[in-house]
């Protein structure tokens, strides 16, 4: 009960006292940690898995880095800064400062020939949204990986980095809307 009233208190004083930007681009509750260890690295030889597997060994080789392409962006906020930087390791065209917020950055892939999936499968950028936030991140086997916005030195989570730090199942119970998108 008193784990539940911590974790209660915390969220309510970023909400009421720290407050929250309008276009919060992360939720405010605190991630499942990994349950597992990080999914192996793999590669395929398959043609149609080929890009799905380029952004997610992209993605397992950043992790535990600060990624950004627009430092005036505040690390608690850097999710889509996070995943723009990935996604021009990638070779993907990114504008010069990146794109930093989910929104945008969901439109910049519709654009660019990214394609909605329905079933979940590493190597695919998931986004989440709630009602007043939103978070964006690549799949793994069984967590995503994403920019954590916050210190939790008990769950091993640095703010500003790029760690696995949704389980899949977490990151579902977290956002009510869920979308994915393969690279083309």
């Amino acid at each position: 009960m008193g784990a539940i009233a911590i974790a209660f208190g915390v969220a309510a004083y970023k909400i009421y006292v720290k407050g929250y930007p309008n276009n919060s681009l992360e939720a405010p509750e605190i991630p499942d940690p990994p349950k597992d260890t990080i999914p192996p690295e793999t590669t395929t030889t398959e043609a149609n898995n080929g890009q799905k597997e380029v952004l997610y060994q992209t993605a397992y080789d950043c992790l535990g880095q600060h990624l950004t392409l627009n430092d005036e962006i505040s690390p608690e906020l850097g999710c889509a800064q996070t995943i723009s930087a990935i996604l021009l390791k990638c070779g993907y065209k990114i504008p010069k400062k990146g794109i930093s917020t989910v929104a945008g950055l969901t439109d910049w892939m519709l654009s660019n020939g990214f394609k909605e999936e329905i079933k979940y499968q590493r190597g695919l950028v998931i986004t989440g949204r709630a009602p007043e936030w939103a978070h964006i991140g690549v799949t793994g086997n069984t967590h995503i990986m994403s920019n954590t916005s916050y210190t939790f030195v008990s769950k091993g989570l640095t703010q500003g980095l790029l760690q696995a730090n949704y389980h899949r199942n977490s990151w579902y119970k977290a956002f009510p809307i869920v979308r994915m998108f393969a690279p083309s």
